[in-house]
């Protein structure tokens, strides 16, 4: 079971040639982290859903404000709806909560799917990396560089400080399990005196 879930590290040859071309990553790197391709592609839905929800909640908020539709209740369907109970129509008050509700699901994804790095690549001759994130809405490359003993725990308590890193100012979720070879992840890691 357990070679089962760690078979994504394994990356052979071939695959990693895939990914660094994929990436525009010369051959001087080497592929030292990578998350599982399936997690991958939810991370890529949640950015791009995040951002469509963004656009359309934007929309709905412009219609709300500049046609102000009514809040009445259908005359047809009395009977079958106030006997359930099942739908009612929102108060102005319920439409802007909702509409704050959506904003905030949006701004979640958005920012949550850009802290989760899918590969990593380490160069030792020049004792750099360079983080792949999820492509920006028009397809630009998101890719962080940066240097051995640079990246700094976010938190200070064991349990999150494992796990919430701080690169280039940017806060970045990486998981120990995900690394090729355990000593890489400690190497990135700055050391604190």
């Amino acid at each position: 079971m357990l070679v089962k879930r760690y078979e994504h590290l394994n990356t052979n040859p071939w695959a990693e040639k895939k990914f660094k071309l994929m990436d525009n990553i010369s051959d001087d790197y080497r592929l030292v982290y990578r998350e599982h391709s399936s997690f991958n592609v939810l991370i890529s839905i949640a950015y791009h859903v995040g951002w469509l929800g963004l656009v359309s909640t934007t929309l709905s908020m412009g219609y709300l404000i500049y046609k102000n539709p009514s809040v009445q209740q259908e005359k047809g369907m009395e009977g079958v709806l106030q006997s359930e109970k099942l739908f009612k129509p929102l108060s102005n008050v319920g439409r802007v909560l909702m509409i704050i509700g959506s904003f905030a699901v949006c701004i979640v994804l958005i920012v949550c799917s850009k802290t989760i790095p899918f590969r990593i690549y380490h160069n030792s001759a020049e004792k750099m990396y360079k983080a792949v994130f999820v492509n920006r809405i028009f397809g630009k490359k998101q890719i962080e560089t940066f240097g051995e003993g640079t990246i700094v725990p976010t938190f200070s308590r064991k349990f999150l400080g494992d796990l919430f890193f701080n690169i280039n100012g940017r806060n970045v979720l990486l998981d120990k399990e995900c690394f090729s070879v355990p000593y890489i992840h400690e190497q990135m890691i700055r050391k604190s005196n």
